[in-house]
């Protein structure tokens, strides 16, 4: 193993055995691979799918219906997406990609769609209504209502036990210092 990535004799993938792909270069790759897609259409459909996701996430955030890490997350997302086609952006408003550029645009796609996924549980929750509170009903009707076992008799008149009950601590208190000084 050694032998061969110091002398490079043999092109070897050591985690699947040897390596049998095409000897070229990453951008003759991405153009082999991706020749059926065009660059510039393809950005523009990333484009467009990411700009449904920034207006859904808009709206989202406007209702209050999106968690923070999510915003966050997808602001992350789209900070990349910004700087990617800012160095692709030649005196237009949009973005020239090139044909090597096609492997970028496939993954960011790749990534827009799992924040597709996700947007799509939030709109679905976004629908559905908040449950109301239960309607209760009015202090003055419960007034009205009496709850009393059967033959309960309400209180005839009141007792005078507070004013009792403070005469009796008051003159055992009075007593306790009269005998305590003897």
């Amino acid at each position: 193993m050694a032998h061969d990535l110091v002398f490079g004799k043999i092109r070897r993938d050591w985690s699947c055995g040897v390596w049998t792909g095409p000897d070229k270069s990453h951008k003759q790759l991405a153009l082999d691979v991706n020749a059926e897609i065009d660059s510039k259409k393809l950005g523009q459909l990333v484009r467009e799918e990411i700009q449904k996701n920034y207006d859904t996430i808009v709206r989202l955030d406007a209702a209050r219906r999106l968690p923070v890490v999510e915003r966050k997350a997808f602001g992350v997302f789209m900070r990349k997406w910004v700087d990617f086609g800012a160095v692709h952006a030649q005196k237009s408003a949009q973005p020239v990609f090139a044909g090597e550029d096609v492997v970028a645009l496939k993954n960011f796609r790749e990534a827009n769609r799992r924040f597709t996924d996700r947007l799509a549980i939030f709109d679905q929750m976004a629908k559905t209504p908040v449950r109301e509170p239960l309607k209760l009903t009015p202090v003055t009707a419960m007034e009205t209502v009496q709850f009393h076992p059967p033959g309960w008799e309400g209180p005839s008149a009141p007792r005078p036990w507070g004013w009792l009950i403070s005469l009796g601590l008051g003159l055992a208190g009075l007593g306790f210092l009269v005998g305590k000084n003897r």
